[in-house]
């Protein structure tokens, strides 16, 4: 009789197995549909164009998680406590009821951090678009094309040079009056050749922005024969030559 009945016993554990399997699904289901909404308001609040999540929404998210994992919990003891053939009867694990709530606590965590990779970069990416640059060049194209057109001061010695080979005429008088303030001030413009050499536009930057000026100054054909790039250039070629031993032969 009771091998007769055994059918019947299993035939009725699977249709309940089946039932509580429907029912767990469904609430999946609702719980999913949740929180795609709840994901759907948090975004259009970052992009300023809705309201955030309610708390209604988020208590029938937490409701539905707990139903959900308290259905699979059950349905996992039902189908442990399945016999299957000539097999005892295993006790649930009990270690289930702490994996529901890690299961809970992991989609409370992982609802923020889903929402702020989906829409958060993309803030991010247009906030740092629209912020000015910090450093902007230190030598503009204007004053490269200005430095490059203005006339190299004389020596002195070259204004000497050509006082010298000038013939004077015959009332020289006026003239040698008018010479002297010319070659007084031949020296203070030299003086002043430094101010518009080729590290000028370098002399008002900090340590790191004065040192790649100098070498961008100073690697310009124009450039490689001034005086104040001979130390640039050396100091260049020294970090060259470790770099690349065989620029040392």
């Amino acid at each position: 009789m009771s091998e007769a009945l055994d059918p019947k016993r299993t035939g009725t554990a699977e249709a309940s197995i089946n039932a509580q399997l429907t029912a767990m699904n469904a609430v999946a289901n609702a719980r999913e549909a949740v929180q795609a909404d709840i994901v759907q308001s948090f975004g259009s609040f970052l992009r300023g164009g809705g309201p955030a999540p309610t708390e209604e929404q988020l208590r029938q998210f937490a409701q539905l998680a707990v139903d959900e994992q308290r259905r699979r919990r059950r349905l996992a003891d039902r189908l442990v406590a399945l016999p299957a053939g000539n097999e005892p009867k295993k006790a649930a694990s009990v270690g289930r009821p702490l994996r529901g709530f890690a299961l809970l606590a992991m989609w409370t965590v992982v609802i923020p951090v889903m929402v702020v990779t989906a829409f958060g970069p993309r803030d991010a990416g247009v906030a740092s678009a629209d912020r000015k640059p910090v450093q902007a060049s230190p030598l503009g194209p204007t004053a490269a094309v200005a430095l490059a057109l203005a006339p190299e001061p004389e020596a002195p010695a070259l204004v000497r040079e050509d006082a010298d080979a000038t013939p004077t005429p015959a009332p020289a008088a006026p003239r040698r009056s008018a010479r002297p303030p010319g070659r007084t001030a031949a020296p203070a413009s030299f003086a002043r050749a430094g101010a518009w050499g080729p590290l000028a536009q370098c002399a008002g930057l900090n340590f790191i922005f004065r040192a790649v000026c100098t070498n961008n100054r100073c690697a310009q054909p124009s450039a490689r024969r001034s005086t104040q790039c001979a130390e640039p250039l050396r100091q260049r070629r020294l970090d060259e030559a470790r770099r690349n031993p065989l620029l040392l032969g």
